[in-house]
């Protein structure tokens, strides 16, 4: 017996209304319909299991038991006009597999909380599909098919208790414990995509993983049917998650530990590194993922960088470890329609159906560190310390000029280039990469910043970004000429074309060696170029 066996959840205010209408129209239905059998309403899924751990969740999917859920969502709406209640627009979305809508659902909103309605089913496999076969099922049918027990709980709307048909996903809640309802070989092979819902979950929520799963993954059957079954758009939807989510180097561990990292990452076709590449490749990528984790969880090592240098969104965790994780790809490209580009934006963009953005900020960044890495040597940076316009221009090429044809300029991301390669350079002392810190959510900075060469890495970033602060050039990516290409033509009496380019970039040259100079003087010195 678990501490919620047979309970109940704490409902909102919100939710109680929500939960009383939805009832009374199911009694409504069975009073004006006593020749057929009374619906029963359960809310399934993430939202049981985000409500008995204290996690407020507004994700409500509603279950039906012998009714669609066109049919119920469209007799709520009457039930709302009929009363004066607000009532909503019933959008029906059909089965669409690529995205993991399976069987009709319907969707409207009730007291402004969209709400999906979806019938119990049960579901069968063919051999060369993750897309199953539906039909109406039973509350354990619907339950068993479910990717983990923690996901296959119920809140039964009339009786207002939790059910746990699979008898496991209330104890596994508790014990915080990862299980599939079902052998895991089966229901991988069934549906491979769960393999990374294991990983997301057992990530985001600190939780352990069952053997039979460790076990299984090993299985030539589901590696087999992850590389055939699975859409990459799929793969890179859950990749997001997991890099969005609290832990991400735990999910890229697991990703390598469960033998499929590189059918997540896949490489082009057309490229097929040796097994000693392939091993190199990986420890690599799992090197620098460490790395990022630690600078970016431990507050010791991001309070000795300026605000400048620090990730302070999400988003900006997410691109260090994906630059990260392709950062071993660096130097390697590959041909696309007669063009070359970096194997970093195909893992990006075709891997993980990520947008194009992502693939050329990635490439560039993992591109630039070497860039990175020499300015920030002792010798290299005394002489730019000293020199505004040429450190100026060296934040500007990095934000503003693409690596290689095409590519988006980093702009304000241009900083996380800078963080990627003190990144790097950490990554490279493997032996720190093993101490206690490295697997903790919470690094511990004494034993850290015990290691000579990782305070040495910290004071050459830590000057290099003082250099930046002291001559005010950290965000030179954004500085804008004084003239305009028309005003640089009619003061030097030259038509359009490219020389005004070569001009344009002289101008702000001289801006960088003048920051309080005015446009009368630019175009004054401008002119004094002139033979």
């Amino acid at each position: 017996m678990t501490r919620w066996q047979g309970e109940t959840v704490h409902l909102t205010a919100s939710e109680t209304k929500i939960r009383d209408v939805l009832v009374s129209v199911a009694d409504h239905l069975r009073s004006i319909h006593p020749d057929k059998p009374p619906v029963t309403l359960r809310i399934a899924g993430g939202w049981v299991r985000d409500k008995l751990l204290g996690i407020e969740s507004h994700d409500i999917d509603i279950a039906l038991d012998n009714m669609m859920g066109f049919e119920f969502a469209t007799a709520v709406n009457d039930y709302m006009v009929r009363f004066g209640l607000e009532a909503a627009h019933v959008s029906k979305i059909d089965s669409n597999p690529d995205r993991s809508k399976h069987l009709e659902t319907a969707t409207t909103k009730v007291f402004g909380q969209l709400i999906d309605f979806v019938n119990l089913r049960t579901e069968s496999y063919q051999e060369d599909s993750r897309i199953p076969s539906m039909e109406f099922g039973t509350p354990e049918e619907d339950a068993l098919r479910r990717d983990i027990t923690i996901n296959s709980l119920f809140f039964n709307l009339h009786t207002q208790k939790v059910e746990d048909f699979t008898g496991k996903g209330l104890a596994d809640l508790e014990a915080g414990h990862i299980r599939t309802p079902i052998d895991p070989v089966q229901t991988f092979i069934d549906d491979p995509l769960r393999v990374l819902r294991v990983i997301r979950f057992a990530s985001r929520f600190g939780f352990t993983i069952d053997d039979a799963i460790l076990r299984s993954t090993t299985n030539t059957q589901i590696h087999q049917a992850f590389s055939t079954k699975i859409s990459r758009e799929r793969i890179g939807i859950e990749v997001d998650k997991m890099l969005l989510g609290p832990d991400p180097l735990r999910s890229i561990t697991l990703i390598a530990e469960f033998g499929f990292f590189h059918e997540v990452f896949g490489l082009p076709q057309d490229y097929s590194p040796d097994a000693a590449s392939t091993a190199e490749f990986l420890r690599n990528a799992l090197s620098m993922a460490r790395a990022v984790a630690i600078v970016c969880r431990c507050d010791t090592l991001m309070n000795v960088l300026p605000d400048f240098l620090k990730p302070v969104t999400k988003e900006d965790v997410r691109l260090l470890y994906l630059a990260a994780l392709v950062y071993p790809y660096r130097e390697l490209s590959y041909m696309e329609k007669k063009k070359t580009f970096p194997v970093a934006k195909y893992v990006v963009m075709n891997s993980l159906k990520f947008g194009a953005v992502d693939g050329d900020w990635v490439s560039c960044m993992s591109l630039s560190v070497s860039d990175v890495r020499s300015s920030t040597d002792s010798e290299r940076l005394e002489e730019l310390s000293s020199n505004r316009m040429a450190l100026g221009l060296f934040m500007r090429n990095l934000g503003t000029k693409g690596i290689y044809t095409s590519a988006r300029p980093l702009g304000a991301k241009a900083h996380l280039v800078v963080l990627l390669s003190m990144c790097a350079e950490l990554a490279e002392l493997r032996d720190w990469l093993t101490i206690e810190a490295t697997c903790s959510r919470d690094p511990n900075p004494a034993r850290i910043l015990e290691y000579s060469a990782v305070v040495s890495i910290l004071g050459r970033y830590e000057r290099f970004q003082e250099s930046l602060r002291r001559l005010n050039v950290d965000q030179t990516y954004d500085l804008k000429p004084l003239l305009n290409g028309g005003e640089v033509a009619n003061t030097l009496g030259i038509k359009a074309g490219p020389a005004v380019g070569v001009y344009l970039s002289k101008v702000i040259e001289w801006q960088l060696q003048n920051p309080s100079g005015s446009k009368d003087e630019c175009q004054k010195w401008l002119v004094s170029l002139q033979p």
